[in-house]
């Protein structure tokens, strides 16, 4: 394989990706923190909104892979990019519309298979530019973390004003930012050639499932999704119900929005100081601290803390959630060929943001409604496991390429 050289110009890279990942986060800001207090207003059952929640992705569990494979054997995933943001608003302006749990389900199941394909091309995008322009990931995905803060922050204070119909239509602003903001990413012709202008273009040979089936034969690849997969469902009762379990307890919905906030200021700072963490204390390493810091939030979060105390353990959000999110695009970065990049990506979100946070998911809803705050030490047992599946991967991975699948020729 020929060598790399890094281009000349990235075509102010960095500050576009940035951009775009400010516009995507508005939705998992409002989608995560406030959809479930609109939900709640329309009369659905706690049963119902985990339900909501839950198959969804699952449903990203078979589409999101699908996706990703063909945006990879296209060539052009950065257009494939553009058409999910399209398709998603599309269909998040359908949700006004919408009465009651049947057709509130049927409008976000068509909205996720849409969007749950975005983060992962984003992400495919922003590490490739890693490897041609010795871009910073982590300073690129911040802006991701900042705009989350601001729609936590703004979000409760907008809902303190106007009541819960509000989140719908941060949700739907949201949807039509990023399609805004999507015209301005880089061009997938800035991928065709790691060389530079002046090179000789490189070949691209069509991507075949094959390929991919070499990949995913490989055991690191699965130690690592059960690692990253158990950590992060073990977010899940937190996501769907920490909102509402919050505001039931006497916590006012501006609180409520500033813990959310603390918890993303100190995955911020992580993100800003990625490379020189990572280089610190090794990739997978990143993941181990996740896994143990998760056990202990959320084992302090069943027993109800003070608010000041509850200000302290959201910031662990930083170790549960920043540390385990940078070590495995870290993972991803050195272990999978870059031919790969987006198809592993979508493996990685529909395994564990998919199928690891549907089962948390659907099981989030029985367990709130049967222990209440204590449904947290449920997941702390299953960041524990997690835990102990990253222990595995530091002895089973060698920090090299797991497999020497490439599709380039020169």
């Amino acid at each position: 394989m020929t060598e790399i050289h890094k281009p000349a110009s990235n075509g102010g890279f960095e500050s576009r990706l940035s951009s775009f990942y400010f516009a995507s986060f508005l939705i998992p800001g409002c989608y995560l923190a406030y959809l479930p207090l609109w939900l709640n207003s329309k009369g659905l059952s706690d049963l119902q909104i985990s339900i909501i929640y839950a198959a969804p992705i699952f449903l990203r569990s078979a589409c999101t892979p699908l996706l990703t494979f063909l945006a990879d054997r296209s060539g052009k995933p950065l257009r494939f990019l553009v058409i999910c943001t399209w398709c998603a608003m599309a269909s998040v302006a359908l949700l006004p519309l919408t009465h009651g749990f049947y057709t509130i389900f049927f409008v976000i199941l068509l909205f996720t298979v849409f969007w749950m394909s975005v983060i992962p091309l984003t992400d495919a995008a922003a590490l490739a530019g890693a490897r041609l322009y010795d871009a910073d990931y982590g300073r690129m995905r911040l802006w991701g973390s900042i705009s989350f803060i601001i729609m936590a922050v703004a979000g409760g204070a907008a809902i303190d004003l106007w009541g819960p119909e509000t989140a719908l239509w941060l949700l739907v602003s949201s949807s039509a930012a990023i399609v805004f903001v999507a015209q301005w990413l880089p061009q997938d012709a800035q991928f065709e050639s790691a060389s530079g202008p002046n090179a000789t273009p490189r070949i691209r040979a069509p991507l075949r499932v094959s390929d991919l089936m070499m990949l995913v034969r490989r055991p690191a690849l699965w130690i690592f999704i059960a690692a990253t997969g158990a950590i992060n469902a073990a977010h899940a009762v937190f996501y769907i119900f920490g909102s509402l379990h919050w505001t039931k307890s006497g916590i006012s919905p501006s609180s409520v929005g500033a813990l959310w906030a603390i918890g993303v200021i100190a995955e911020v700072v992580l993100f800003a100081y990625g490379k020189r963490v990572t280089r610190l204390t090794g990739t997978v390493q990143l993941i181990v601290i996740a896994g143990l810091a998760s056990v202990l939030r959320w084992t302090t979060t069943a027993f109800d803390p003070p608010l000041a105390l509850l200000f302290l353990v959201q910031a662990m959000h930083g170790l549960t959630f920043g540390a385990m999110h940078l070590g495995a695009m870290h993972f991803l970065q050195k272990a999978v060929p870059p031919s790969l990049s987006a198809s592993a990506q979508g493996l990685y979100a529909a395994m564990t943001a998919g199928a690891a946070m549907g089962l948390a998911s659907l099981a989030a809803g029985p367990l709130y409604r049967n222990f209440g705050g204590e449904a947290f030490l449920a997941m702390a047992v299953l960041s524990g496991a997690g835990t102990l599946a990253a222990i595995m991967l530091l002895k089973q991975w060698d920090g090299e390429l797991i497999t020497r699948t490439e599709q380039t020729v020169s």
